[in-house]
């Protein structure tokens, strides 16, 4: 077993300790991914409960919320490319429509993903 596995089964370590030191070694594509609730309680042996509380916690924000803001920090670096249309950007953050990607992008910055591109300019 490594440090950090054994590090990880000290009883003294809290979920939400654990949690962190589980997505700092993620890496950031991984977390574009849609991984169900259940799938990442699992990986830090938590109830589903308990992991959205731990990670609350430790994030400041829900998982969901957390992952979306996330997706939201990419696609504004990727907006930044003007070969890169919007809706390529959208795919390539999982959204599996442009309307979604646009509603997900202006909860987090206010503007629309065209807008904030003309913005950069």
């Amino acid at each position: 077993m490594t440090r950090s596995r054994r590090y990880l089964h000290q009883p003294w370590v809290q979920p939400h300790q654990k949690i962190q030191h589980q997505f700092a070694r993620t890496d950031d594509n991984d977390l574009l991914e849609d991984v169900p609730l259940a799938i990442l309680a699992d990986v830090v042996k938590l109830s589903p409960y308990h992991f959205v509380r731990a990670f609350k916690q430790s994030f400041g924000l829900p998982p969901h919320r957390y992952l979306s803001s996330l997706r939201m920090q990419r696609a504004k670096s990727l907006l930044a490319n003007p070969a890169m249309s919007v809706t390529q950007v959208g795919f390539n953050l999982g959204f599996s429509d442009t309307s979604s990607f646009t509603t997900t992008f202006r909860k987090h910055t206010g503007l629309t993903p065209t807008a904030y591109r003309r913005n950069l300019e």
